[in-house]
């Protein structure tokens, strides 16, 4: 039994050191917006280097095993924080990232569960086919391939509690 959904592939997470996680998820600054000389607003950036940078923090009775990790260090990360999309009802889905496995969902604009046939990837299928009109949602736990841009723990002797903070950017 698991303290937390959380998943940091070259973390430990000795008892008493996750539970109530939380993590947010913030989108990268990669592109501007400006002007043309028509006054018109453009965006610079391009959609594949659209990234998100997190902060995860917990406090608890202790901190993950967090040995060997550094600034620069590679993770993969099974978020907690999930992600949605609207989707126009067909009955093949593809997630913009790659879900943790079990963690997706889909409901309808009346908050009906639809039944799943598989999820191979990034691809969802579902078990029924969809009218047009339905407008569905798809909610997923992402995998993030992110690196350590730094850490922090926190001990709190006398109280016998600890924390920490792990502050990370999609590459």
């Amino acid at each position: 039994m698991y303290e937390s959904e959380l998943i940091l592939d070259r973390v430990g997470f000795p008892p008493f050191s996750a539970r109530h996680c939380q993590q947010t998820l913030v989108p990268l600054m990669t592109g501007d917006l400006r002007r043309t000389v028509n006054g018109q607003l453009i965006y610079t950036g391009r959609e594949e280097h659209h990234k998100f940078q997190s902060t995860i923090q917990c406090q608890d009775k202790s901190c993950p095993s967090l040995e060997g990790i550094w600034r620069g260090s590679l993770m993969k990360v099974g978020c907690i924080q999930r992600l949605s999309q609207e989707i126009k009802a067909p009955q093949n889905i593809t997630l913009n990232r790659d879900p943790v496995e079990n963690s997706v969902i889909v409901m309808d604009e009346h908050q009906q569960q639809k039944e799943i046939r598989s999820v191979t990837g990034r691809a969802v299928v579902l078990m029924d086919e969809q009218e047009e009109a339905d407008r569905l949602y798809v909610f997923y736990r992402p995998y993030l391939h992110m690196r350590v841009v730094g850490y922090k723990l926190t001990t709190d002797e006398w109280g016998f509690s600890g924390g920490w903070q792990l502050d990370l950017e999609e590459v």
